[in-house]
């Protein structure tokens, strides 16, 4: 395989982890809270934007309690589609969606519009993580239509946010630009700019696919430092990541290395082997190109205790494939046959 091959597949496998747009806002947690319901939310959001999924975990037993002892009916809806978005995030898709199902059906039984457009977000990004994203659209397209009716723009905005992603990856950047740029005005006219770090994250690869690099830049810089603003931590690795991979096809390869080390020195923090991967294989692929294979084994097998454990098995097979490369190319033949 030519040396530059690998350094492509790790930009195309950004495009291939939607996990930033499963960061949905949830409109409960930016009142002040007037039920149990709302005060969850409150809580949850600011631990989702740091990732810290195990203080969720944590916390929900006993939001679970709670919601027994008192009879919250709303309160548990929302919790159970708040462990189905953990579930999500940790990659058992069943599980989530399981929970996501019970949400919704509780939602629409106690007309609770605020909990279900989150819900209907994330049951639209399960069916993506499966790679059905015409049912996923399907889904983002409903919390769009009650998000109109009930005048709330930025939950306009997080619909159009996915929309716009799911029409990236069927390669109609037209619509995709237009869907991002129309969040992205949405979340500012609602005084909201905190949240546009997604969408233009994802307008900057739509910039990134049609040739526009310099477009590209400006919104990724623009994401990185709004996400260091309000310490949105795990977009702050996605605007650095796809950052490096631009660099490198421009040809800057240390700024590159910089971003991508940075990227990936946030994922082993926040414990995220969704977004180690992409990071973890340029940063190999740099060692290699300056002669230090063991330094790009030892990142990769960094990178793949941290999927094995922490939930994203399904990227085993494609680390696996990476260090088999690298071994084989030391002439280690049976430690490389061993890998798989």
């Amino acid at each position: 395989m030519p040396r530059t091959a690998p350094a492509r597949i790790p930009l195309a496998l950004a495009w291939m982890v939607p996990a930033l747009f499963l960061i949905a806002h949830d409109p409960a947690a930016q009142r002040r809270p007037s039920t149990a319901a709302d005060s969850l939310s409150a809580v949850v959001e600011p631990l989702f934007a740091q990732a810290k999924y195990d203080s969720i975990l944590v916390l929900l037993p006993a939001v679970f309690r709670r919601a027994e002892a008192t009879g919250d009916s709303l309160l548990l809806g929302r919790a159970l589609t708040q462990r189905g978005r953990v579930a999500l995030m940790r990659g058992r898709n069943a599980d989530a969606r399981a929970d996501i199902d019970v949400g919704i059906r509780i939602a629409e039984a106690m007309r609770d519009t605020v909990g279900l457009m989150p819900a209907y977000h994330f049951k639209g990004f399960a069916y993506a993580m499966m790679g059905d994203y015409r049912e996923g659209l399907r889904w983002y397209e409903r919390r769009l239509l009650l998000a109109q009716r009930t005048h709330s723009p930025i939950d306009e905005a997080w619909a159009r946010t996915s929309i716009g992603y799911t029409y990236h990856r069927w390669d109609d950047n037209v619509r995709a630009r237009d869907e991002y740029t129309r969040a992205i005005a949405l979340f500012r006219g609602a005084g909201a700019e905190r949240f546009e770090i997604t969408p233009l994250i994802g307008l900057g690869r739509v910039e990134s696919a049609t040739g526009n690099e310099r477009a590209a830049i400006r919104c990724y810089q623009r994401a990185w430092v709004v996400s260091r603003e309000v310490g949105d931590r795990l977009n702050e690795m996605w605007a650095m990541n796809n950052l490096g991979s631009l660099e490198f096809s421009r040809g800057d390869l240390s700024r590159a290395d910089q971003y991508q080390q940075r990227a990936f020195d946030l994922a082993r923090e926040l414990k995220y082997p969704s977004g180690l991967v992409i990071p973890a294989a340029n940063l190999a692929d740099r060692a290699l190109e300056r002669g230090d294979p063991e330094t790009a084994e030892k990142i990769l097998l960094e990178t793949r205790r941290l999927c094995e454990t922490q939930g994203a098995a399904e990227f085993l097979g494609m680390v696996d494939f990476r260090l088999a490369e690298i071994i084989m190319e030391q002439g280690r033949t049976r430690a490389a046959a061993a890998t798989f």
